[in-house]
Formats: structure tokens, C-alpha cells, sequence
């Protein structure tokens, strides 16, 4: 007897399970404007459904007499039932199959006051209208018949939940890895952002660095430039006080020579000054160059090295996206697509890239 006790009632969570599927994937299918196999499962069932129904049924049991008791006896358990699923699978999964949110009167968005109320109006809607239909046809069942249909689709049931439940834990990896790498890339933009600003400050320093060598060479140039000039005057002194000594020793005759004598020490000097001035702008020419050349190299080879690191930081980007989304296997869109309503909390915003990427990929 009490074999056959636990096989009604295990019949009895089927039942309500499989009818609450129908209501769920019929009011989102005509929310979403297409078919949608509502729940966790991939078959037609919604354990949360079967649980409240069958909870209800248990705890009002001994106040059916009552029918204002029996209704907030049973909204109370229905809901406690809800927010306790609710919680222990965001806890295990990361993510919420439900969320209210949004709704008035909302407990974490596990709970509401539209669900309690439903669960109310479904305590008496199952008492006094569903579940005499139901236990009458189960009680005309024979027992081995009924063993057996619960045999089976516990069995189809356990397969499909084993599964599910894997597709599940699949998708909080996912999330989890999702939430790593997104980690990973901010490291890199951070890096990337550093980079552009150590060129930016390398620039500065080569335009500084190369102002003050530059200065550094006219100074040069232009002591140069002045020794080569007193230096001139001297030889230019020395051989008009020369000439002039000539001059007085011989007057006649010497007046030729002192002729030669200034056109001679005129020319030198001419030839000292054009030499020191070639010398002078060759010094500041080869100066510069020299200063050029560095600059650009050091400018040069800074820049490849910081690009590099640019293109290295880039390609393990772009490889840890392609490893992310190369997670986003069947088993989790059809979790997705079977609960459209779901959101994730925690990683609200890996969680909203990963269904866009998805949809992405199913337009195409």
C-alpha cells in the first residue's frame, strides 16, 4: 500500500510537472512570438511546477475545511518552495531561469507579490478544479502499470536533467571563464594605454633632448667661430706691425715688398678666416646630422619595441576571445533559448556579450 502511495504521488509531480510546462511554454511562446520549449529540461516537464503542486497539495491536507487558511497555508509554502529553487540555483549556476526584479513588491527577484498571489489562486485552481480529475484517473490505474510509467519517465527524466544539469554547470564556466579573460583584457587595454603613453613621452624627451644638443652644437660653433676670428685679427695685427717695420727699413725698394708683404698677410688671413668659417659650418653640419641620426634611432627603436608589445598584447586579445567563445557550445544556447528570461547578476555584463554573440551567430 504504501508502494503504491509513493508511485500516485510520484505520478502526481509528472502530471503537474508536464501540465505546468504547457502553461510556461505557451506564455512565453506568445510573449516571444515564436515556440519556445520553456524550462531547465529539454523535455516537457518543469519541476517547479510539479513541487508546488505537490506541495500544496500535502501541506493543506489537514485544513481543507478552511479555505482562507488552506490559500495563504499553501500561497506561503509555494512561494517559500520558489524562492529557496530561485536561490539555490543562482548560488549553483550563477544565473537566474526566473527574475522578478522589475515586479512590484519583489523579494531579491527570487520571489513577488504577482507569483505569491498566482501560487494562491493555483492552490485553489488545483484542489477544487485539477486535482480531483487527476487523482481519479490515477487511481484507476493498476499499480504495475502505474510502476512502470513512473519507472520510465523518472528514468527519461533522470537522463535529461543529468544533462541538463551539465549544460548548466558548462554555462557558469563559461561565465566564470568569461569573467577571467574580460579580467585579462582589461590588463592589457590598461598595458596598451601605457604604451601609448611612454611613446608619447619618448617623443617629448627626443624633441627636448634634441633642442639641447643642438644648442649644445651652435655654442660650440659659435666659440669656434669667435677663436678663428681673434685668431685672424692676431696674424692680420702681426702682419701689418711686420709690414710696417719693413716698410720704415727700406723705403723705396721696401715699399714693393711691403706692398707683397699686405697683399701676402691679407690673403693668409682671408684664407684663415674662410678656413675657420668652412670648418665652423662643417662642425655644425656634421653636428646636426650626428644629432639627427641618434634621435631617429632612439626614436626608432623605442617605437618598435613598445609596437611589439603592442601586436603581442593584441593577438593574446584576440585568442583569449576566440577561446571564450569557442565555449558557447549547443547545450548552452539551448539553455539560453529555452529560458529567455534568464540574467546573471554577478556577470551581467559577460552574461549580455555571450547571449549577443550567440544571436550573432544564429542570424547568420
Amino acid at each position: 500500500m504504501q508502494t503504491e502511495q509513493i508511485a500516485r504521488w510520484l505520478t502526481y509531480f509528472y502530471i503537474y510537472c508536464f501540465l505546468g510546462w504547457i502553461w510556461e511554454s505557451c506564455y512565453v511562446s506568445v510573449l516571444e512570438r515564436k515556440l519556445v520549449n520553456r524550462g531547465f529540461l529539454k523535455g516537457p516537464l518543469l519541476p517547479i511546477y510539479g513541487s508546488g503542486a505537490v506541495c500544496i497539495l500535502l501541506v493543506t491536507l489537514p485544513i481543507r475545511d478552511n479555505y482562507w487558511l488552506m490559500a495563504l497555508v499553501g500561497m506561503g509554502a509555494a512561494t517559500g518552495l520558489e524562492y529557496a529553487t530561485g536561490a539555490v540555483m543562482e548560488a549553483l549556476f550563477k544565473v537566474r531561469y526566473w527574475d522578478y526584479t522589475k515586479e512590484f513588491l519583489n523579494l531579491s527577484g527570487y520571489i513577488c507579490l504577482k507569483s505569491t498571489l498566482c501560487w494562491g489562486a493555483m492552490t485553489f485552481l488545483v484542489i477544487y478544479g485539477i486535482h480531483p480529475l487527476v487523482a481519479g484517473v490515477v487511481k484507476e490505474m493498476p499499480e504495475n502499470i502505474l510502476e512502470t510509467i513512473d519507472l520510465v519517465v523518472t528514468a527519461l527524466a533522470g537522463a535529461d536533467f543529468a544533462t541538463s544539469f551539465k549544460a548548466a554547470i558548462d554555462f557558469r564556466n563559461v561565465l566564470v571563464r568569461a569573467e577571467k579573460i574580460k579580467e585579462e583584457l582589461k590588463n592589457i587595454q590598461a598595458r596598451l594605454d601605457d604604451i601609448e603613453q611612454q611613446l608619447a613621452e619618448k617623443t617629448k624627451e627626443t624633441i627636448a633632448d634634441g633642442a639641447t644638443k643642438a644648442k649644445e652644437t651652435l655654442v660650440s660653433g659659435a666659440v669656434k667661430t669667435k677663436e678663428t676670428l681673434v685668431e685672424g685679427a692676431v696674424k692680420t695685427k702681426e702682419t701689418l706691425v711686420g709690414g710696417a717695420v719693413k716698410t720704415k727699413e727700406t723705403l723705396v725698394g721696401g715699399a714693393v715688398k711691403t706692398k707683397d708683404t699686405f697683399v701676402n698677410g691679407a690673403a693668409r688671413t682671408k684664407d684663415t678666416l674662410v678656413g675657420g668659417a668652412v670648418r665652423t659650418k662643417d662642425a655644425l653640419v656634421g653636428g646636426a646630422a650626428r644629432t639627427k641620426d641618434t634621435l631617429v634611432d632612439g626614436a626608432m627603436k623605442a617605437k618598435d619595441q613598445l609596437w611589439t608589445e603592442w601586436q603581442e598584447l593584441t593577438l593574446g586579445k584576440h585568442i583569449r576571445l576566440e577561446r571564450l567563445r569557442s565555449g558557447y557550445s549547443r547545450s548552452i544556447r539551448g539553455l539560453l533559448r529555452r529560458n529567455p528570461d534568464t540574467v546573471s547578476k554577478r556577470y551581467s555584463e559577460s552574461f549580455e556579450e555571450m547571449k549577443n554573440y550567440i544571436k550573432e551567430k544564429e542570424e547568420r
